[in-house]
């Protein structure tokens, strides 16, 4: 049987090969970079403060074939979110019946149809967070974020697994698609954004979560070909 994309389960022994601690390396690495957390000392929180669990999550894209690839994913544990119950969800995701619009609105335009798929979209939100929160890392993590047992990391950006990580790059993909892309949103789906130029139209753009599908004509393409170097993104499918 073959996967897309498998979940590591507790006790796999995949989970501690040399290219997944090279996985788990190179995210820490990449957090880093984008500045998501500071390291803080313990003694410097206070107790009421609001300190959450995180973990890897391991997966191996296309498993048992010659394409096959390590990821690790750094997730905090929202779930133990005290705050959780209190954030509102202001996330718009398009509609399944809107996505059949763009496709078929591709067909009797003639248009290319694809979907780009943004890199570590949640951690390139331009908005700092707006709430204090820490993570307590794993003693068998440690190695890779170069933590000693008195220091915490003081969340900067959304990892995934917060409750409000989704609506945070939201905005900044949003803002994006109106002011440089110079797109309009739809009445009917607020994550539906169609592009005009002298009248008529060149594309359509849906937002679902991290990803999109887009179908549009040549100057559309060249246009979205900017999003794709903003955003870090893979080739267009």
């Amino acid at each position: 049987m073959t996967f897309i994309t498998e979940v590591l389960k507790r006790g796999d022994t995949r989970a501690t090969s040399e290219p997944m601690k090279l996985s788990k390396q190179a995210k820490a690495d990449a957090l880093k970079r984008r500045c998501v957390w500071e390291k803080v000392q313990k003694d410097d929180v206070s107790d009421n403060a609001n300190i959450l669990g995180a973990c890897f999550v391991l997966e191996i894209k296309q498993p048992d074939t010659p394409t096959e690839v390590t990821k690790a994913r750094y997730v905090a544990k929202g779930c133990g979110d005290r705050e959780k119950p209190f954030i509102v969800q202001n996330l718009s995701a398009l509609r399944q019946s809107f996505t059949n619009v763009i496709v078929s609105t591709s067909a009797v335009f003639g248009w290319r149809f694809f979907s780009p798929d943004v890199n570590q979209a949640y951690l390139q939100s331009k908005d700092a967070m707006a709430r204090y929160l820490y993570v307590t890392v794993r003693p068998r993590d440690a190695k890779y974020f170069g933590m000693d047992e008195n220091e915490l990391l003081r969340i900067l950006k959304p990892p995934y697994g917060l409750p409000e990580a989704g609506d945070y790059w939201d905005v900044t993909l949003v803002l994006h698609v109106k002011e440089d892309l110079v797109m309009d949103p739809l009445t009917g789906d607020p994550a539906l954004f169609l592009k005009k130029d002298a009248g008529d139209h060149d594309g359509m753009l849906g937002a679902y979560v991290d990803d999109s599908c887009m179908g549009g004509n040549k100057r559309f393409q060249d246009l979205t070909t900017d999003t794709l170097d903003q955003f870090e993104s893979k080739p267009r499918v």
